[in-house]
């Protein structure tokens, strides 16, 4: 939905966002802006983007002084998503309500289009705002997560990290269907390329979700041994990957006509480019509601 949709006049109705599933919430709404409400569940504060929300149920017969809330209710203001998250850093918040890609954990740093976030069961992980449908901010129950110095990629935008994950091995998407672990190699065709032993993906970076470092479940302690352990802890999976990436460098490197890297990706793959503005973000959005992506990922497996 677009802030058109999703009127003021909804402020103090006691609404359920979705009607089912992991992101649905019932409570009242404490504030609209132009990207995203702020929705108060008596338990916790859940901030939905507009864009994502599917469905908006009113209950007509309870309905609360929003002004008796704010009184009662501590919460965040902003004029947009992305200026919301800003107020988040340093605390611990939950990305998504449930299902796969749903984590807790310290929101380290930001992007134009992605939020950095301190996990304990995955280290740090890269989440592509543009899919992320809802935040939560917690109460930190475990001090010594936020004690942790962990390095963030000093990255701009979510497709320039990939040239800092060149060579490392990546997990992609948390625990749904399109998870895929293995060495990111470069590639060609503006596709995301990911070795695993004799399977070999080819990925649309707009599908992907999250992105981290080192294989699913590893932990923080991993984030932190990286420079010093990352050789050892996938060493043995990049040489049976070898092979494979050289005779997929072989076969693609007459056809490469352009890198993820390049700053021309999003111009030549989808008729768009990405500004430098903190408009971005928004402008990206908007120029990719009505495109059709003919594969999220497929399988090449070497002979």
């Amino acid at each position: 939905m677009t802030r058109e949709m999703i009127s003021s006049s909804l402020i103090g109705q006691n609404v359920t966002i979705y009607r089912g599933g992991p992101e649905s919430k019932s409570g009242v709404i404490l504030d609209v802006q132009k990207d995203y409400l702020a929705l108060y569940t008596q338990q916790e504060i859940v901030y939905y983007q507009s864009e994502h929300i599917q469905s908006i149920t009113v209950n007509t017969k309870e309905n609360l002084s929003v002004q008796d809330l704010k009184n009662e209710v501590n919460y965040k203001k902003a004029s947009d998503f992305l200026s919301l998250l800003s107020t988040l850093i340093n605390q611990e918040v939950k990305i998504y309500q449930g299902g796969p890609e749903s984590r807790q954990g310290i929101l380290l740093s930001l992007g134009d289009d992605y939020a950095a976030i301190l996990t304990r069961e995955d280290g740090v992980i890269y989440y592509n705002l543009f899919h992320v449908k809802s935040i939560e901010l917690k109460e930190s129950k475990d001090d010594n997560i936020s004690k942790q110095n962990e390095h963030c990629y000093p990255a701009k935008t979510f497709k320039s990290l990939f040239k800092f994950f060149n060579h490392k091995w990546v997990s992609i998407n948390r625990n749904g269907p399109e998870a895929v672990e293995g060495i990111l190699v470069e590639n060609s065709n503006g596709l995301l390329t990911i070795i695993h032993h004799e399977e070999l993906y080819r990925i649309d970076p707009f599908h992907v979700k999250s992105i981290s470092v080192g294989e699913r479940g590893a932990g923080k302690g991993n984030q932190k041994q990286e420079n010093n352990n990352e050789s050892s802890s996938s060493s043995a999976n990049f040489e049976e990957s070898s092979s494979s990436s050289s005779r997929y460098k072989e076969s693609s490197s007459s056809s490469s006509s352009f890198s993820i890297y390049d700053d021309e990706y999003l111009s030549r793959s989808r008729g768009t480019r990405v500004s430098s503005s903190t408009d971005s973000y928004h402008s990206y959005r908007q120029s990719v509601q009505s495109e059709t992506v003919i594969s999220r990922s497929y399988i090449w497996k070497p002979r």
